[in-house]
């Protein structure tokens, strides 16, 4: 029996490695179990045109339960809606969206009330019908209303008229409002800005401002820190190139010409970028999924270890595919060992018969190998092709679930259904803002896109409040799964968010269970916790003496001495 050999043991599927024996996940397809159907493309009339794609889809807490809702894009056949309850189901919700040129989508509170309001791009049919970005307004309990043409005026957005293709919310001067980013196609025969932006004005509005990329004919991005700054970058694709923009935290951004080779200029092909510190030395690394140039060449994804701010290629060192059409990419943990794993889309533009997207498992020597054998090889729905996928912990129960999106195919949620296990510990961790933000208002930051560090025995593992993989659409991912391996105690959590502010929290802090850093549930000033039965107690300038049982959140800001927040510590 050969490495590639399958045992079933216990529930769990091994493969033999060099390197040790390797746990590789067990999926099952729930789709149908959980309610998450074909849906009704307009009223009264139930159709399953499901051949398009865009590329990615948002997953986001919008109505701030903890659990994340689906936002999930068919390009021209509209977009769906999905409502996560507590018992792991969905329900449907038309957003009344037929027939639309469905790209982008993105979410974030744009009004302040608590809730997520999400963004939707449209793509003009090439241009030829250009239109404003599209709004779904969160309304408490479970709600959206449906903002049309203008309708985003009520914000400051709505007024240009664009190609729309992507979106994005980030903090870009770490005051603690998350600005907004469009990245557009050219409409043809204009000379105009391509791209917008928008800042954030603190009170429900927004006001454009310039980028200095308005001219770049790009039509996807991904958001990275490249120099740790604590201001996000940006990460253009323009399919025979990319571009790496700094964010300078003053509303500008500079072309850095170093961090890529030869600038970028020969990255073709780039649609996907997953942030990941696969060898875990305290940076993201960033794996690159690239697919179809032109029809007759094919380019092999890319692995980028990053080295004093530099990207360095290490692909085939690494045991990585080579060649294939690979759209979209997603980064996380699948089997709690504590090293970061790849699940990779990978399409055939429909000329051949369907192929099984890839499982990357980090081997935890920097390398990986691509797996077989799951339920995500099987029953792989006829002549589909993929596209996109994200991987998130969607029923909280430690072990790292994937959202499939492929053309010509409804929505596949797979379960991990992995035996648990000694050695295989997690934590999930909730961030929301500071919890000292409550008494001092100038530590006050968005946790989206803030830096997680979780240290256990002496491991550093990081996970960014983002998407686990980011093309078209955004997610507002804000619980965040960790595989810590072998470890069960945990000794520090460490949110670094824009702006030079940072929460930690350091104990004895028991794995396999669910932890809140700062304040992520919207509740009155002086209450916390999921049904804000938690009262939060004042904020001190110094620990108190002689409570050694007492935990605090110590926040750090440039401008402020330490806070120190005291907390209860319990699971939420």
């Amino acid at each position: 029996m050969d490495a590639w050999s399958v045992l079933l043991v216990l529930g769990l599927v091994c493969v033999a490695s060099s390197a040790r024996t390797l746990r590789v996940p067990v999926f099952e397809e729930v789709g149908e179990r959980i309610g998450l159907r074909k849906y009704t493309l307009a009223p009264n009339k139930t159709e399953f045109k499901l051949e398009n794609k865009y590329w990615g889809m948002s997953l986001c807490d919008v109505n701030r339960d903890g659990r994340y809702e689906m936002i999930l894009g068919n390009h021209g056949d509209g977009l769906e809606f999905w409502w996560a309850d507590k018992n792991d189901n969905y329900e449907f919700q038309s957003p009344g969206l037929y027939r639309r040129d469905i790209h982008g989508t993105a979410c974030a509170d744009l009004d302040n009330d608590g809730d997520l309001d999400v963004i939707v791009t449209r793509g003009g049919r090439n241009g030829k019908a250009p239109g404003t970005g599209l709004i779904l307004e969160g309304l408490p309990p479970r709600d959206f209303q449906k903002l049309e043409e203008g309708g985003g005026e009520k914000f400051g957005l709505g007024e240009q008229f664009i190609r729309g293709r992507s979106a994005a919310f980030f903090d870009a001067t770490g005051k603690g409002d998350l600005d907004l980013l469009y990245v557009n196609r050219r409409i043809p025969g204009t000379v105009d800005d391509i791209h917008l932006f928008y800042e954030n004005m603190g009170d429900g509005r927004f006001a454009e401002r310039k980028l200095g990329f308005e001219l770049t004919n790009s039509a996807w991005f991904s958001l990275v820190d490249y120099n740790e700054d604590g201001y996000m970058d940006i990460i253009l694709m323009l399919l025979t190139s990319i571009e790496l923009w700094r964010g300078t935290g003053r509303f500008s951004f500079v072309k850095v010409e170093n961090a890529f080779p030869n600038g970028g200029a020969d990255i073709q092909g780039a649609h996907c970028n997953c942030e990941i510190d696969f060898d875990r030395d305290g940076d993201m690394d960033l794996y690159m999924a690239r697919g179809r140039i032109k029809e007759d060449k094919i380019v092999s994804d890319i692995l980028w270890e990053k080295r004093d701010n530099i990207y360095y290629p290490i692909s085939e060192e690494r045991g990585l595919p080579v060649g294939g059409r690979h759209y979209h990419a997603t980064c996380g943990d699948f089997n709690n060992d504590g090293h970061v794993d790849i699940f990779v889309s990978r399409a055939t533009l429909f000329k051949a018969a369907p192929i099984p997207d890839l499982l990357l498992m980090n081997l935890g020597d920097g390398s990986f190998r691509g797996v077989s054998g799951t339920a995500l090889d099987r029953n792989l729905p006829p002549n589909s092709d993929g596209n996109n996928a994200m991987a998130y912990d969607y029923n909280l129960d430690g072990r790292l679930d994937v959202l499939v999106g492929r053309k010509n195919a409804s929505w596949s949620l797979y379960e991990n259904t992995s035996t648990r296990a000694r050695n295989f510990n997690y934590i999930l961790v909730r961030v929301g803002a500071p919890r000292a933000s409550v008494f001092y208002p100038a530590v006050r930051r968005s946790p989206l896109n803030a830096m997680v560090k979780v240290t256990c025995d002496g491991v550093v593992h990081l996970r960014r409040v983002a998407a686990s993989g980011q093309s078209h659409s955004q997610s507002y991912f804000d619980t965040l799964h960790f595989g810590l391996g072998s470890c069960q105690n945990v000794q520090k959590i460490e949110v670094k968010y824009a702006g030079g502010v940072t929460v930690q929290r350091t104990g004895n802090l028991r794995a396999n269970r669910i932890f809140e850093s700062g304040l992520y549930f919207p509740c009155l000033p002086n209450k916390a916790g999921k049904g804000c039965k938690e009262t939060i107690q004042p904020c001190v300038s110094k620990r108190w003496l002689g409570y050694p049982n007492i935990e605090y959140e110590e926040t750090t800001s440039p401008d402020m001495d330490p806070i120190y927040c005291p907390m209860t510590g319990r699971q939420f």
